[in-house]
């Protein structure tokens, strides 16, 4: 049995006095967040559950006709518009949300729902990114999209907006083809590519990928007013067209990334204190970079540290740091992490040994803005508006943590039961 819990602002219950914990299924998944909607797929439902206010009833009908089967990939904006469209490559078919007036998108006085087919194009969308503005990036995985490199058929291509790659859909002609006859400045463009399909998430002024033919983190930024977003030195002269590795990461190899608001969190592939390093399952140390958001006028510690030696500061890196988490005062493995509008949300675990005897401590950490409670933390940790240090959330302190999803001011915490 699965259950879900709910931190913050909830478009489940409304009553801010209701218990966190709102679902429970034998199997229960969060498919999409945002600060104004939730989509959800439970076994015991047939098809997927919408919570929120973004959408007309007849916009929520295309999504609760959906099943988990379809495996839809939905996309939007998490602070903005919410939910916008979604993906079903199982019928190769593209539906978006039209919404008059909205700053992410709109066709003259469209409204409603518009789907589009893309059957003739071998073509697997796996992920759609929305950068603040109308700029996107679109994970995919084709023949259609070979680089130079012919092994990479995985590519992360920019739009200049989500109309704009409807268009390219439409067109059914190759990347290059499109860009030659339909390109303006300098979009589409591929910012990545890999032989093996890349993983992506995107906070408000970059883009993060992930390549899983060698478990290398890329950064790209369209508002270069937040340098320590990207992670990196940027490059000079700028080459806005490309994602460009993250040194500090280079030898460190990642496992997943995750980012909302102006931080990114990256788990790394095993940490030296895992027994298991060549199991996926195993965890790894986390690392991070960023800023809180504009008008915060607080920080997380881990991003203040200074060094307090020569040789510190020599082999420490301007913009990412590695966090150190304990459970218990042993060492913790960091398994999965989530990124909200300011705040993180990190599940722990450490092996506790006594003689032969082996036991497994589960903890969720939580750092970052809480103006909405969206950390879970109780005592005095609950009412403070900002948490420097990550935290212990302690309900969640021996649960087994399936799946993390923060967006805007809400985390989502789902937790497997023995």
């Amino acid at each position: 049995m699965k259950s879900l819990y709910v931190f913050g602002h909830n478009p489940i219950q409304h009553d801010s006095r209701s218990q966190p914990h709102v679902l429970q299924a034998p199997a229960i998944s969060v498919l999409w967040a945002s600060w104004c909607d939730l989509i959800v797929a439970r076994e015991e439902s047939a098809h997927l559950e919408y919570y929120g206010t973004s959408l007309t009833p007849d916009d929520v009908a295309h999504i609760t006709q959906l099943r988990s089967s379809d495996q839809p990939v939905f996309f939007g904006r998490a602070l903005d518009d919410g939910v916008r469209g979604f993906v079903v490559n199982r019928t190769r078919k593209l539906t978006i949300f039209m919404s008059p007036g909205s700053r992410f998108l709109s066709i003259g006085k469209a409204k409603g729902a518009v789907t589009r087919s893309f059957e003739d194009m071998n073509l697997q969308i796996r992920s759609v990114q929305c950068l603040s503005g109308s700029k996107i990036f679109v994970s995919t995985w084709s023949e259609i999209f070979r680089h130079e490199d012919q092994d990479a058929k995985g590519m992360v291509v920019a739009f200049a907006s989500v109309l704009s790659f409807l268009h390219f859909l439409r067109t059914n002609i190759s990347l290059n083809e499109y860009r030659e006859i339909f390109g303006k400045w300098g979009y589409p463009h591929t910012t990545v590519h890999s032989p093996l399909p890349i993983d992506i998430c995107a906070n408000a002024p970059t883009m993060t990928a992930l390549n899983r033919s060698t478990h290398q983190v890329h950064t790209h930024a369209f508002d270069l007013r937040f340098p320590r977003c990207l992670g990196r030195e940027d490059i000079d002269p700028p080459d806005w067209g490309k994602a460009h590795p993250v040194s500090y990461l280079s030898e460190i190899g990642a496992r997943k990334i995750a980012s909302g608001g102006y931080y990114t969190c990256v788990i790394s592939k095993a940490s030296p204190s895992s027994s298991e390093d060549d199991d996926e399952e195993a965890g790894g140390e986390l690392y991070i970079w960023g800023q809180a958001p504009p008008g915060t006028n607080r920080e997380l510690s881990a991003l203040r540290t200074t060094p307090s030696s020569d040789d510190q500061e020599a082999m420490e890196d301007p913009y990412v740091k590695c966090v150190d988490l304990r459970i218990d005062d042993l060492p913790a493995d960091v398994m999965d992490v989530a990124v909200g509008w300011g705040h993180i949300l990190v599940a722990a675990q450490a092996t506790k040994r006594q003689g032969t005897k082996k036991e497994i401590l589960r903890a969720v950490f939580a750092a970052g803005c809480n103006g909405k409670q969206q950390l879970g933390l109780q005592g005095k940790e609950k009412s403070r508006d900002f948490v420097e240090d990550f935290t212990e959330v302690e309900m969640l302190r021996g649960k087994k943590v399936v799946q993390l999803v923060c967006a805007g001011w809400t985390s989502h915490v789902v937790v497997e039961h023995d």
